[in-house]
């Protein structure tokens, strides 16, 4: 689900930006209370991201609190973006790769990596997109056993989507909602639907609010939180 909610941040900025965007840098920090059946616990994602006319990279280390008792970090990733527009569409070719620096108490250190393709475009005064991309997992390592042979879990591949829409609501302010549908890795079926709303303090600051609701069973109950991010 936070995944959707950075996609939507994103396409916030394009409503913002103008079309030709300059090179910039962008810090960006988050605090999420994720709730489901286990419990809640706080999610805080803090990334920098690089971006020019035709290229961006974005690095994201997040940290995991109050999960049954358990802190520590949750697994790095690194996202590498080809921005390309054909006509009145904007066409983004993206592949992400996730670093196994998560503390194992929380979850499973893995080095998953992922390539998408996502198409977006106005409509209608606001931003619409989907995105259609392909996990593929590795399978984790539980123990090494006496006899040298290792026990793993084994990770299922998928493919997924995200849907939405982004439009302004008044000066300052824009709003839109996203839809997630994507597997687990387990081969469950993790879907849920984010409403986000953002405000433009300044030229460089932007803080944005979100509301998500699960639509599965594998997926969180409820997500909210904020996110404040600063352009250099």
């Amino acid at each position: 689900m936070l995944q959707v909610i950075g996609t939507g941040l994103a396409l916030m900025w394009l409503l913002m930006a103008p079309v030709q965007a300059k090179e910039s840098v962008k810090i960006s920090l988050g605090q999420y209370r994720i709730a489901d059946s286990s419990g809640s616990y706080w999610f805080t994602p803090v990334s920098a991201t690089y971006k020019n006319k035709q290229y961006k990279a974005r690095v994201s280390v997040p940290y995991i609190s109050d999960y049954q008792g358990q802190s520590g970090l949750g697994n790095a990733s690194i996202k590498l973006s080809y921005l390309s527009q054909w006509k009145s569409l904007y066409i983004d070719f993206h592949v992400k790769q996730k670093w196994n620096t998560a503390n194992s108490n929380l979850t499973l250190p893995v080095k998953d990596r992922a390539a998408s393709v996502e198409v977006s475009g106005y409509m209608l005064g606001g931003v619409a997109f989907l995105e259609l991309g392909h996990w593929w997992r590795e399978n984790h390592v539980l123990f090494q056993s006496t006899d040298t042979q290792n026990t793993s879990i084994e990770r299922e591949n998928s493919f997924y989507y995200v849907l939405g829409a982004v439009y302004p609501v008044k000066k300052g302010w824009i709003a839109g909602v996203v839809l997630d549908y994507k597997p687990t890795a387990l081969g469950n079926l993790d879907k849920a639907v984010s409403s986000l709303i953002q405000y433009k303090i300044s030229a460089k600051q932007k803080v944005s609010g979100t509301l998500g609701r699960g639509l599965s069973s594998s997926s969180p109950n409820w997500i909210s939180g904020l996110n404040w991010s600063f352009k250099y």
